[in-house]
C-alpha cells in the first residue's frame, strides 16, 4: 500500500476516504488554486509519500483544512524499502527481527533513519513558509507517531512519538519527556490546546502538561 492521506472528518465525525493517489489527492483538495504543482499517480512509495508531503504542506498553507493525517503504509507492513541499500524484506519482516542484532535489526533501523528524514522534509517546508510574524510550523503541530514500542514485541509500551511546532508556542521545543498515559492522553492535549470540545466522553481524558510551555 502506497502512503495514504486521510483528508479531513465530516459533519458526523466520519473520516473520508483515505487517498493513496498524489493526483486524486491533489485535485480533491488543491482544485480551484492557480500554480498547483503537477502530482502524479505512481508505485514508488517514496516518491509518492514526498507527493503527499508536498500536498499536506500546501493544503496547510492555503488553510483548506486545519487537520491532516498522513499514514506511511498500513499495519501489514508490506512496503520494501528497496531504495535503501541492502534491504531486501518487508517493513513488517524487518520490523518482527528487530530486537536481535544482526541484518535485520541494521535494515529496519535504517528504514526508521529514513522515516526520520520524511518527517523532516515535512517540518523543513513549513519552517520555510512565512506565516504572519512567523513561520507555519510555528502555528502548527506536526506529530509522528508509531503503532507499538518496540516492534519485535509489538508492545504498546513505551511508545515514541515526536513533535514538531508548537501551535503559537503551547507546546515546548526542544524537550526529551518521559511521561505516562496513553495516546488518548496525548490526543486529549493537543485537542486541549486547540480548544477542541471532549469527543464521545463527559470529560477530557488528562493532559499532558509536561508537554505545554505552560500548563
Amino acid at each position: 500500500m502506497q502512503s495514504a492521506v486521510a483528508i479531513d472528518y465530516g459533519s458526523t465525525s466520519d473520516a473520508y476516504p483515505t487517498i493513496n493517489n498524489p493526483a486524486v489527492a491533489a485535485s480533491r483538495l488543491l482544485g480551484g488554486l492557480p500554480n498547483v504543482p503537477a502530482f502524479m499517480n505512481t508505485d514508488d512509495f517514496n516518491a509518492t509519500g514526498h507527493q503527499m508531503m508536498d500536498i499536506v504542506s500546501l493544503v496547510l498553507r492555503y488553510d483548506l483544512t486545519r487537520v491532516v493525517s498522513l499514514s506511511w503504509g498500513d499495519v501489514g507492513g508490506a512496503a520494501r524499502f528497496n531504495w535503501i541499500a541492502g534491504i531486501d524484506k518487508d517493513y513488517r519482516a524487518l520490523a518482527t527481527n528487530s530486537g536481535v542484532a544482526g541484518p535485520d535489526r541494521d535494515h529496519f533501523i535504517a528504514a526508521q533513519t529514513w522515516f526520520a528524514q520524511q518527517f523532516a522534509y515535512l517540518a523543513n517546508i513549513l519552517a520555510s513558509t512565512p506565516e504572519g510574524n512567523a513561520s507555519l510550523l510555528d502555528h502548527t503541530l506536526l506529530v509522528w507517531v508509531s503503532e507499538t514500542g518496540e516492534a519485535s514485541t509489538r508492545t504498546g509500551k513505551n511508545v515514541p512519538v515526536v513533535i514538531a511546532g508548537n501551535m503559537y508556542g503551547r507546546f515546548r521545543n526542544g524537550a526529551y519527556v518521559q511521561t505516562t498515559g496513553s495516546q488518548l492522553n496525548l490526543l486529549s492535549t493537543i485537542g486541549y490546546v486547540a480548544g477542541l470540545p471532549p469527543l464521545g466522553r463527559s470529560a477530557r481524558p488528562s493532559a499532558i502538561t509536561a508537554l505545554l510551555s505552560s500548563p
